[in-house]
């Protein structure tokens, strides 16, 4: 679930995809603003809601901080990304057992495959270049949530 704390939603999607399509291109980031003052398993600990989920070649300080400049990483509140690749005219996703898979376009227009009883851990979607940008958003069954960094065409039309 969603953690609010104090003030804020801790995620606005709605407002992140507003400045996206202002020609903002800014990355997701997640983190904990953690002060520990529950323990672990307390309702209100807020320790372990939100991390980045890095793919860096080696667990070195240059190799992390040049897989966050390039956007190597998705973020998440709970479940797992294992792979999301572009074949021709199709994304794929491949994530733990989701209630849902949602790709955002630019345009507003959003694609998604819900769970019908077991979560899905597989999605496929139709890739539209007049799109725009697009990312990926999974939702598990707690509502928690991993999402990707925006994609956009010149990275994925091949020439």
């Amino acid at each position: 679930s969603l953690f609010v704390r104090l003030g804020y939603d801790d995620c606005n999607q709605y407002l992140y995809d507003a400045m996206l399509r202002a020609g903002q291109r800014v990355l997701p980031i997640a983190a904990d603003d953690n002060h520990n003052k529950y323990p672990l398993g307390h309702k209100l600990c807020n320790t372990f809601c939100g991390w980045t989920q890095i793919e860096a070649e080696k667990l070195e300080y240059r190799c992390v901080t040049k897989a966050l400049e390039h956007g190597n990483y998705y973020i998440s509140t709970g479940p797992a990304i294992h792979s999301l690749r572009i074949e021709e005219d199709q994304i794929i996703v491949e994530c733990d057992p989701a209630a849902r898979i949602v790709v955002t376009h630019d345009t507003e227009r959003l694609q998604r495959k819900d769970a019908e009883e077991d979560g899905i851990t597989t999605a496929t979607f139709k890739l539209r270049p007049d799109n725009g940008w697009f990312r990926v958003t999974v939702y598990d069954q707690n509502g928690n949530f991993a999402m990707t960094r925006p994609y956009y065409p010149e990275e994925y039309i091949m020439p």
